[in-house]
């Protein structure tokens, strides 16, 4: 019998737990697998936060982007729970718009601009414009010329207190939620038109966390001695036959493979220094350098009672240009980037999430807890009424740490969408260096399956290659 080749994943999120079940389950005749994981515990970026209660709350990946055709998605429901569930649909998920004064915004202006919205949005009508204008163009372009002039008939009918752009900035703060960047004007229309939507709609399920679940059950099908914690990669040496890597702990490990499913936020750390040597290929770095990679923070609130009523999901946050000359604005400027506030729906606790990105993600990151919790209660006070339930908990997530340096990535109007195919490539026809994660992914990234699909693309391609020469003999 051949001698198995040694097989090292480099990170231990669902990408590379993906890889590494797939080859344990298929390649155990031909692999031995290590994986390798910097934290002191699996899941990437797919994590839990425990309130004082018992009441869990995912911190990272929380919704479905879609159910059919949802590799993860398929995966719970076949694999780790079988019984009946609880989805919430994003046709469900009514939101709440209301201005600083307290007043809720019209429901038919809101719908008049969601309308709006999402004609210019729909794949259809952005293919159609970048045939005219050219698929290099940001979206800033795009909204300028198609959307903002239909949103200026919407403003002439509308009343001053009820202005249609606040609810325009609701919706472009989601969008640069899901898209990774707070700045989703400059993002590329060509990553719009590629992107693909999974049918289902986005859902979530009324579980602690489904997506933790499935990390769990992926950890139980690896073999003990195949998990390295604490053990964080300084440096791959591949310019020989094997592959060396050595940890800052000093453990090394050698290789005939080596698949990287760290995040592109590390990757882009990774690629200045001398971690890869010899370096990586040209073309690599650049699309490692020039695909932009987002920070999202969560602010996660628990309440005495429910802070709004039960036929809404979301609590729309519609600011004015003159909310952002108020005091606790001016000396917390992330107030302005903070638009929703989600109803997280668990059977027993009044659980909140709110969203941030970008430079207010990182703002929130380092107030005090006790800081950010008054701050919350004055702004919720201005929107809301001072008769705002006991707010017991405040909790934010921090993804600019040095395992993620950041949430997930996104395609700049500078970057050609193809550079996503040459991140996802062999990095050398050896297939020595192979990448995994999200960002590889060219119709779905950002999301939790595309991680999960990429492992397991990575995986197939080594088995593919092992079974192809066992067939030549």
């Amino acid at each position: 019998m051949a001698s198995k080749e040694n097989v090292v994943i480099i990170g231990g999120g669902l990408s590379g737990l993906a890889a590494a079940s797939k080859l344990v389950r298929e390649g155990k005749e031909l692999f031995t697998v290590s994986l390798l994981e910097a934290n002191d515990r699996l899941g990437g970026r797919i994590q839990s936060i425990v309130l004082p209660d018992g009441t869990i709350v995912p911190a990272g990946a929380t919704y479905f982007h879609g159910t059919e055709g949802n590799s993860v998605y398929e995966y719970y429901t076949s694999q780790v729970r079988t019984g009946g569930m609880d989805l919430i649909n994003e046709e469900d998920m009514e939101g709440l718009y209301v201005s600083s004064n307290g007043q809720q915004l019209p429901p038919g202006l809101v719908e008049e601009v969601e309308t709006c919205y999402e004609k210019c949005v729909d794949k259809e009508a952005l293919l159609s414009w970048s045939l005219s204008n050219g698929r290099n163009r940001s979206m800033r372009e795009y909204l300028e010329d198609r959307l903002y002039p239909m949103i200026e008939g919407v403003v002439r009918e509308a009343s001053a207190d009820a202005d249609p752009y606040r609810i325009l900035e609701c919706f472009l703060s989601a969008e640069g939620i899901s898209e990774g960047s707070k700045y989703v004007r400059d993002i590329s229309i060509e990553s719009y038109i590629n992107w693909e939507w999974l049918e289902g709609g986005k859902s979530v399920f009324t579980d602690s966390n489904p997506f933790q679940s499935v990390v769990k059950s992926l950890e139980k099908s690896l073999p003990n001695d195949a998990v390295h914690l604490n053990c964080k990669v300084e440096r791959i040496s591949w310019n020989n036959k094997d592959i060396i890597v050595s940890c800052t702990n000093g453990r090394s490990f050698t290789a005939k493979h080596v698949i990287i499913t760290v995040s592109l936020g590390v990757l882009k750390e990774l690629v200045h220094d001398s971690f890869f040597d010899p370096p990586l290929p040209l073309d690599k770095v650049k699309a490692v350098n020039c695909l932009g990679y987002g920070l999202v923070n969560k602010i996660i609130l628990q309440f005495e009672s429910p802070l709004f009523e039960d036929k809404y999901f979301i609590l729309r946050l519609c600011w004015s240009e003159r909310d952002k000359e108020r005091d606790v604005v001016k000396l917390n400027p992330w107030l302005a980037g903070l638009h929703q506030i989600e109803h997280y729906p668990t059977p027993s606790s009044h659980v909140y999430v709110g969203w941030v990105s970008d430079e207010d993600a990182l703002a929130v990151e380092k107030l005090p807890s006790g800081a950010l919790k008054n701050t919350l209660i004055l702004v919720l006070k201005l929107f809301l009424g001072n008769s705002i339930p006991s707010l017991l908990n405040v909790v934010s997530t921090s993804w600019s740490n040095e395992y993620t340096c950041g949430s997930y990535s996104y395609t700049p109007v500078s970057c050609p969408a193809s550079l996503r195919e040459e991140l996802s490539s062999p990095a050398d026809p050896n297939l020595k260096l192979l990448f995994a994660g999200e960002a590889t992914c060219t119709r779905q990234y950002s999301c939790a399956h595309p991680a999960y699909d990429t492992g397991l693309r990575e995986a197939e391609r080594l088995l593919k290659h092992y079974n192809n020469n066992c067939n030549k003999f």
